[in-house]
C-alpha cells in the first residue's frame, strides 16, 4: 500500500507511513513552489542510544503523529568562539545563518550523524523506510568531505558492505584518510589516559560524567581497526599502485564470484525496502553491489585545515622532527630534498614548504592511492577522479572545504565579486585533446602580489558551481559524470572540464610522490604528515 501525501496547497505536508503506522508532519522548503513542491521531513529519529558508549539500535516505533518540522538534537559539541565557517571558510558569523540546536547525547540520532556505526544505522533506516517518503532505496548516494569523506571510504571498505550493501554510489571529497588506525589495545591505552585525566576509574563513572565537559576534552577516535568493522584487506586500498597490481585480478574475480552467489538472495535483500527501485533511477553501472561507483578528489591546498599548527614550526625544529619520525637519515633527506626543506631555511619560508608536505602526505597522495586501487578492484572502471583548485569567494584563494561553497551555493558573493556575467569571456573549453595539452592560454604578466589572492567574479563562481552541481547530480542518478580515462578540473579562475593525465602532472606532485613517498610507504609518510600537522608540541 503506497504512502499518502496531501497536496501542496493543503498547508502542512503530511505523509502516512504504512510500515511505521505513523503520520509525519513536515515543512515546505523555502524553494518550494506550487509547480515544484519540495517537502522536508526533519529530525526523524532513526536509532536509539541505550547508554553512553553502547551501540545504537534501529528505531522502529513512533507515535501516531510525528512532528518532523524541525531538526532534532545534535550530539554534544565543543564550544568555540569562532564558528567552523569563520575559521576555515573565512565567512564571518554575520554572513552565516544562525542556528541554535539543542544537544542531547541520547536523542541525537535523528538523521544527524555522529559516528560510523550510527551512520550505518542511518543507511539501514533509509533502506527500510525511505520508499514511502518518495525515495528510492535502490538509488542512494552517500558523500562526505574531510573526516566525513574518510568515513565514506571506511563504509566502502567495511565488512558489512561486502555482505549487505545499503548504498549504490559514493563521493569522497578531500578525505582526511588515516592509514595508521588504532587497534583495540591502542584505543584502550588512549581511553586509560582520558580516564586518568578525569580522575575516574570505572566505566559507570565515565558514563555519568557531564557530556559537555567531555566534549571540551577534544579527544576522539573515529575509527578503530577492531577486526570487525573493516574488511581484512582494507589497507590494500592505500598500497602503492604496483603493490596492488598483483592482487587486482584475484580480488576482482573473488568479488564477482561472491556477487553471483548472492544473486539468488537478491530478491530477499530488495524485500527489505518493500518498494522496488524505480526504473527511471536504475543504475547504469554494471558492477557487483559491493563495488560501488566512486567519485573521488581533493583540493589544491587541503593542508589549510592545519595551517595554524603548521605555522608554529621553525626550520630547525621541523628538520629534527622529520628525522626523528623517519629514523633514517636517507629517508628524511629524500623527503626534505623533494619539498625543498633545509636546516638553514628562513622561518618565514618553512611554513609554505611544510604545508605542501603535509597536504600531500595526509590528503593528496592517499587520495591518489585510493583512487588507483579502487579503479583496479573495479576492473579499470567505475572511478572518476577530480581536482578542485578554484579559489574561495571569501578568501580569494583555494583552501580545504572551499568546494562546499560551490556545491551547496549558500554563501553570498562578496560585493567586490559582483560583476555582469556577460563581461567575462569564455576562456576555457570543456575538454582538451591530447594534442592541446602542451599548448594552453597566454595570460598577461602579473606581479607576485596579483597572484596572492584572486577576486572570484560572478562568472567564474557560476561556472564552477554549475559544473560541480551538474556532475554530482548526474552521478547520483546513475550517469557517468565524465569520461573515466580523464580527470575533471574545477578551477582555478573558473576553469572547468575534462583533462588528460598530462595536465594532472601539473596540478599535483605525482612524480614527487613516486620518488619521495613510495620508498617510505604509506605508514611512515602519514606519520610524518600527522606529526607536522600537529605543530611543535
Amino acid at each position: 500500500m503506497p504512502a499518502v501525501e496531501k497536496p501542496y496547497h493543503s498547508g502542512v505536508p503530511q505523509v502516512y507511513h504504512v510500515l511505521l503506522n505513523a503520520t509525519f508532519h513536515g515543512v515546505d522548503h523555502p524553494l518550494s513552489t506550487p509547480d515544484v513542491p519540495i517537502h522536508q521531513y526533519l529530525g526523524i529519529k532513526y536509532a536509539s542510544v541505550p547508554a553512553r558508549f553502547r551501540p545504537s539500535k534501529l528505531w522502529k516505533t513512533y507515535s501516531p503523529i510525528v512532528d518532523a518540522s524541525h531538526p532534532g538534537p545534535i550530539c554534544p559539541q565543543p564550544r568555540s568562539r569562532s564558528s567552523y565557517e569563520e575559521t576555515l571558510l573565512g565567512i564571518s558569523n554575520d554572513c552565516s545563518p544562525q542556528q541554535v540546536l539543542k544537544s542531547d547525547e541520547f536523542e541525537c540520532l535523528n538523521l544527524n550523524i555522529t559516528c560510523l556505526r550510527d551512520q550505518r544505522r542511518a543507511m539501514e533506516w533509509l533502506h527500510h523506510y525511505i520508499g514511502e517518503f518518495g525515495g528510492d532505496p535502490g538509488n542512494i548516494t552517500v558523500f562526505g568531505i574531510s573526516s566525513g569523506g574518510a568515513d565514506i571510504l571506511y563504509h566502502l571498505l567495511s565488512a558489512a558492505n561486502q555482505i549487505r550493501p545499503v548504498f549504490q554510489r559514493a563521493i569522497i571529497q578531500s578525505a582526511l584518510l588515516d592509514y595508521n588506525l588504532p587497534d583495540v589495545v591502542n584505543s584502550g591505552w588512549h581511553l586509560s589516559r582520558v580516564l586518568s585525566r578525569l580522575r575516574i576509574t570505572t566505566m559507570e563513572q565515565f558514563r555519568a560524567y557531564d557530556a559537555d565537559k567531555l566534549a571540551i576534552l577534544g579527544h576522539s577516535i573515529r575509527v578503530v581497526d577492531d577486526g570487525v568493522f573493516l574488511r581484512p584487506d582494507w589497507k590494500d586500498y592505500f598500497a602503492k599502485p604496483h603493490d596492488a597490481h598483483a592482487r587486482h585480478h584475484y580480488l576482482l574475480k573473488d568479488h564477482i564470484a561472491r556477487a553471483h552467489s548472492r544473486a539468488r538472495s537478491r530478491s530477499a535483500v530488495r524485500s527489505l525496502s518493500r518498494v522496488p527501485p524505480s526504473p527511471a533511477h536504475t543504475p547504469r553501472f554494471a558492477f557487483p553491489a559491493n563495488l560501488q561507483p566512486l567519485i573521488i578528489g581533493d583540493c589544491a591546498v587541503d593542508a589549510t585545515h592545519w595551517e595554524h599548527s603548521i605555522s608554529s614550526w621553525n626550520a630547525s625544529s621541523a628538520v629534527r622532527r622529520i628525522k626523528a619520525v623517519c629514523q633514517s637519515l636517507l629517508m628524511a633527506s629524500n623527503i626534505m630534498r623533494a619539498y625543498d626543506i633545509s636546516l638553514h631555511m628562513p622561518d618565514e619560508e618553512i611554513s609554505e614548504r611544510l604545508m605542501d608536505l603535509v597536504n600531500d602526505a595526509r590528503v593528496a597522495w592517499p587520495t591518489e592511492c585510493v583512487a588507483h586501487n579502487a579503479k583496479r578492484e573495479r576492473g579499470g572502471r567505475g572511478v572518476w577522479r577530480y581536482v578542485f583548485d578554484q579559489e574561495s569567494p571569501s578568501k580569494g584563494a583555494t583552501h580545504h572545504a572551499a568546494d562546499l561553497i560551490y556545491l551547496f551555493d549558500t554563501v553570498p558573493l562578496p560585493a567586490s565579486s559582483q560583476s555582469p556575467t556577460s563581461s567575462s569571456p569564455e576562456m576555457f573549453c570543456d575538454s582538451f585533446d591530447d594534442d592541446d595539452d602542451e599548448g594552453g592560454f597566454t595570460f598577461p604578466l602579473e606581479t607576485d602580489e596579483d597572484w596572492a589572492t584572486c577576486v572570484v567574479n560572478e562568472w567564474s563562481y557560476r561556472r564552477v558551481r554549475d559544473a560541480m552541481q551538474e556532475k554530482w547530480i548526474s552521478f547520483a542518478h546513475g550517469e557517468a559524470p565524465w569520461r573515466e580515462d580523464r580527470f575533471y578540473v574545477f578551477g582555478p579562475e573558473g576553469e572547468t572540464g575534462e583533462r588528460s593525465n598530462y595536465i594532472f602532472e601539473g596540478r599535483r606532485r605525482r612524480e614527487v610522490w613516486k620518488d619521495a613517498f613510495e620508498p617510505l610507504g604509506m605508514q611512515l609518510v602519514q606519520k610524518v604528515g600527522v606529526e607536522l600537522s600537529r605543530g611543535p608540541v
